[in-house]
């Protein structure tokens, strides 16, 4: 079983050299050993070699030396070791050495570095500290084991996914100081920017100023037209008061027209009927796409949709609306 680079491996500080004591020795496939004595070869937790530093078996591998410093000499990286010496193997032939058979019993065998570990601390320091060359870089992943570094950015600007290689890129921010009274943040096309808003606020209002009498029983009245709006979104704040000499149900409109189209709701009704004041207030968003008037209409109807005779309803001079430009 290969071992994933960069993956943890265990060490002991006071392994001493042991003997194999298998009987004529290992073939070159042999997946377990026995050594004279495991007492010492313990990681620096005091755990038997591949439990780790929290004994748990077979959480980090070990390599040892077989035939250790002579021309037979092998690595075999290694899973676990008993206390009565039983060592589990995981791949013969390890770091770059040959898998052999060793039939000598006075053959030697002790844990130690290996030239694949090395290689990979050298590569983990010189991708990681040997990147940054100035101050402010930034260490990011190009791929697995890989890393690259990104200089610091301009002030004001954002580190961000750029989609595609490499995969981090600084692109212009929030601007980084406050804009003046009045500015409001806005883009140039390329960058976030401060500036001032090139038009005002625009604002309709108006009201009716005495009670209307209505004749046209049960039907749709236009109490009130608004000033011209311009083309663009707004806005559409309506308060509606209808008196009633009978029981009766009331709502408000705003009726369609092709030079508007309505957002928001375009009506509003009494849930409940009563005879006397039943007021109504709508507020709905329209976007005109001609410039000119809105009507807003009322009516009102008796109890379980009669007709009101003529001279039954009537609309309050506290009618009235407002409406504000937001787009």
């Amino acid at each position: 079983m290969a071992r994933s680079p960069y993956t943890q491996l265990d060490y002991s500080g006071i392994a001493t050299v042991q003997a194999l004591t298998d009987s004529g020795g290992i073939n070159a496939s042999a997946t377990t050993f026995h050594i004279a004595s495991a007492a010492t070869w313990l990681n620096s937790s005091g755990y038997y070699l591949g439990n780790g530093p929290t004994n748990t078996p077979g959480s980090a591998p070990f390599v040892v030396a077989i035939d250790y410093n002579t021309i037979n000499e092998e690595k075999v990286l290694c899973s676990s070791v008993t206390s009565g010496g039983l060592v589990t193997v995981l791949q013969r032939g390890y770091d770059g050495t040959t898998a052999i058979a060793h039939n000598s019993t006075t053959i030697n065998c002790v844990p130690v570095f290996s030239a694949t570990e090395a290689r990979e601390a050298n590569t983990a320091v010189s991708n990681t500290i040997g990147q940054v060359t100035a101050a402010g870089d930034i260490l990011y992943g190009t791929g697995t084991n890989a890393m690259d570094n990104l200089a610091i950015g301009a002030q004001g600007t954002t580190l961000a996914p750029t989609g595609s290689t490499p995969p981090l890129a600084w692109r212009p921010g929030l601007p980084y100081t406050l804009g003046t009274n009045g500015q409001v943040l806005t883009s140039n096309g390329t960058t976030p920017v401060w500036a001032t808003p090139s038009s005002t606020l625009s604002y309709a209002a108006g009201h009716i100023t005495t009670n209307v009498a209505l004749t046209n029983a049960n039907t749709r009245y236009t109490w009130i037209t608004t000033s011209s709006l311009a083309t663009g979104y707004w806005q559409i704040n309506a308060t509606c008061e209808v008196s009633s000499s009978v029981l009766a149900y009331a709502a408000m409109f705003i009726p369609t027209s092709s030079n508007y189209t309505i957002v928001g709701p375009a009506a509003i009704e009494s849930n409940t009927g009563g005879e006397g004041y039943i007021t109504l207030s709508l507020s709905t968003i329209i976007q005109v796409t001609t410039a000119g008037t809105v009507a807003i209409d009322a009516q009102c109807s008796g109890a379980n949709a009669t007709v009101l005779a003529s001279g039954n309803w009537s609309l309050g001079s506290e009618a009235g609306y407002t409406a504000i430009k937001v787009a």
